[in-house]
């Protein structure tokens, strides 16, 4: 057993140690993988507005009708050496713009088809002229184009560098005339930080290397000396992240396009981040083990205390097995054996006392069932009898009184009858009338009865004796002392929703809202009115919500008792 949980210890702390780290690193990857591939996003966007910003001055220089036609004449000699220093002057102030459009140019160069410059705006003392070997280069790349700026790093003379040299950034294109066809070349020289401003975000952190590519692949920039972060499998995507090692290092790169074909490739090293998981990980081994160590001692001395404690209750569990129900748990801890002993206690008493009351139970409903048995004679006797009595009084001929002794007979006939028993409207209505015709022959006063049963609903299957409560209630209580002429009205018609609506209104005394409310609180005043509460009870025990019995009623203003039941009909007939 404590072999058995010790390897389940262990492969849980393992899967756990090991989920984890997987769960890290990809959480890792993903989440520095998106914030990366941003950040380079973001700056090569930044990047394109600047390569745009040289593009619209490019454009504004190339294109200019008189910077174009001052520089021809100048190349041509065609004007004497007054004019040409006047016309530089003139094409120095058309240029000052670009001194405060884009403070990073340093210089601009105009040189004919044979490298000849024939006017430098210094915007910046570091660079003060091309040599012959670089304009050559830049004569080469510009060569291959038909017109667009061509990028490239070259290292120029610089009068403020102790070598003599400075590395900058060179933007080339051709110069273009109608009538002169190619004619020249326009060259900026612009600073290095052009772009460096551009990367902070992205070589802020530590280990992290920026490159940045022309069209034509030529390095334009890198904060790393020596060799370009651009990797040649990295070269042939577009716009994605990746990871690869180098130099036994695994970097996260990331590469953005433009749409001038800049190439901006970032990356970052992510070694020590996946030192601190591998720690992690032998991190959670090691804790493995030790609980392991830690659970074993635990569960033997756990053990020991639970097996004293777990044999008692158990021999306790098999003597009542055995049908000893006297057996108990003597409890003696306060842990929760203590519970379980005391629960087991309460169980097999409440076993026994649930047999004693089952054993008095069936000794009771065999008493009753004998009871019932004999209270059935009586009626049955009575209702021969009555039936006797009416076959006397009409050879005698009382046919009034023989007439009110079938009625009574008939009503004892249906009393009989299991009130489980579902019946017919229209039958139930028939021993409302027989009711009312005794009632009627024993009292002196002026009483209509109106009945109001539409043919769709004679033949719905209702409860038996569901109604006379409700009418015998009405001599009872409605017309107790009453003055006047008694109304009585019963309906019953089918509703919209397909129920069953049993109306019994009257004109009698009516009831308070007190009075009402202590007839629906059945279980609070139960002899409140214990004919309407029986129907109520009925109806809530058979048939349940949404149907039951309402009453709406005022003192004074009589009563109005409606019956809402389930609509179901049992078949067409005859009703006499």
């Amino acid at each position: 057993m404590l072999a058995g949980i010790s390897i389940i210890l262990l492969l849980t702390f393992t899967l756990h140690a090991y989920l984890s780290y997987r769960s890290q690193f990809n959480i890792f990857k993903n989440e520095l993988s998106q914030q990366f591939s941003k950040a380079n996003e973001q700056a090569a966007a930044r990047l394109e507005l600047r390569v745009k910003e040289i593009n619209r001055i490019s454009n504004y220089v190339v294109f200019n009708p008189i910077i174009e036609t001052t520089l021809l004449e100048m190349m041509r000699g065609e004007i004497s050496q007054f004019e040409d220093y006047s016309q530089k002057v003139q094409m120095s102030k058309l240029l000052n713009q670009i001194k405060l459009d884009e403070p990073k140019i340093i210089s601009l160069f105009l040189f004919d088809l044979t490298g000849k410059n024939h006017y430098v705006g210094h915007m910046q003392n570091p660079v003060n002229q091309i040599d012959s070997a670089s304009f050559a280069v830049i004569l080469e790349a510009v060569n291959q184009t038909i017109g667009e700026t061509v990028w490239m790093r070259l290292s120029l003379p610089s009068v403020v560098e102790q070598s003599g040299f400075r590395s900058v950034i060179v933007a080339s294109r051709w110069m273009n005339s109608n009538e002169a066809g190619r004619y020249g070349i326009m060259t900026m020289v612009i600073d290095e930080t052009f772009f460096t401003e551009l990367f902070q975000e992205l070589i802020s952190a530590d280990n992290s290397e920026v490159s940045l590519l022309s069209p034509r692949k030529h390095s334009l920039y890198t904060n790393v000396s020596g060799n370009s972060v651009s990797s040649e499998s990295l070269l042939t995507y577009s716009n994605q992240s990746i990871i690869s090692e180098s130099n036994g290092r695994l970097y996260l790169y990331a590469k953005h396009q433009t749409h001038d074909q800049f190439s901006l490739i970032s990356r970052v090293s992510i070694n020590e981040f996946f030192s601190e998981i591998r720690q992690f990980f032998k991190t959670s081994l090691f804790l493995a083990a030790i609980s392991i160590m830690l659970s074993g001692f635990l569960i033997v001395l756990l053990t020991q205390q639970l097996l004293k404690p777990l044999t008692f209750i158990i021999k306790a569990m098999r003597s009542m097995k055995k049908g000893n129900l006297d057996s108990r748990i003597e409890v003696k801890t306060l842990d929760e054996f203590q519970m379980i002993g005391e629960n087991f206690n309460a169980m097999a008493d409440h076993v026994q006392q649930l047999i004693k009351e089952v054993y008095e139970r069936r000794l009771n409903e065999q008493e009753a069932e004998l009871k019932a048995i004999q209270a059935q004679l009586n009626p049955h006797f009575l209702y021969n009898t009555l039936n006797g009595l009416y076959w006397k009084l009409y050879l005698k001929d009382e046919k009034e009184t023989a007439h009110l002794v079938s009625v009574l007979s008939e009503m004892m006939r249906y009393s009989l009858e299991s009130v489980d028993q579902p019946t017919i409207l229209a039958r139930e209505i028939e021993m409302i009338r027989n009711y009312i015709a005794l009632r009627l022959a024993f009292i002196d006063t002026e009483t209509e009865f109106i009945i109001r049963i539409h043919d769709e609903v004679q033949f719905c299957s209702i409860q038996g004796l569901l109604l006379q409560p409700l009418v015998e209630n009405l001599f009872i209580h409605a017309f107790k002392d009453f003055e006047g002429v008694q109304i009585v009205l019963i309906s019953a018609h089918k509703s919209e929703d397909e129920k069953l609506i049993i109306t019994i209104k009257d004109n009698g005394h009516g009831m308070s809202g007190n009075t009402i409310k202590r007839i629906r609180n059945i279980h609070k005043e139960p002899q409140a009115s214990i004919g309407i509460q029986s129907v109520i009870k009925r109806v809530e025990l058979v048939h349940g919500s949404p149907y039951g019995v309402e009453i709406d009623s005022a003192p004074g203003a009589g009563t109005m008792i409606s019956l809402t039941l389930p609509f179901q009909t049992t078949g067409g007939g005859t009703v006499l």
